[in-house]
């Protein structure tokens, strides 16, 4: 598994933490691997969004509360996507 900077662990816990109603502490990554991506959409562009057209480098990262399972598209701290597709969402939270 690839080494994910603190800052950006702690920047993805707090995002899904404030977006789906969980503790940040009850988050674990659970897999990280190199990615590219062919847009600074990272791939997760959704209809109609304009996406720069440039090679982006980052993770696929993994977090799980032991129950579900959120897949990110990583570039940075604040470039960062959340892959609702690759993702088991709690029930009560809709897929995009």
């Amino acid at each position: 598994m690839e080494i994910l900077s603190p800052v950006v662990e702690f920047t993805l816990k707090q995002s899904t933490a404030n977006e789906f109603g969980i503790q940040p502490p009850a988050l674990q990554v659970i897999e990280v691997n190199q990615a590219g991506w062919s847009d600074g959409c990272l791939d997760l562009g959704e209809e109609g969004e304009c996406c720069t057209m440039a090679l982006v480098s980052g993770w696929i990262v993994t977090l799980t509360d032991g129950q579900h399972r959120w897949v990110y598209h990583v570039a940075g701290v604040h470039s960062f996507r959340l892959n609702r597709p690759a993702s088991d969402l709690p029930g009560n939270i809709p897929k995009r």
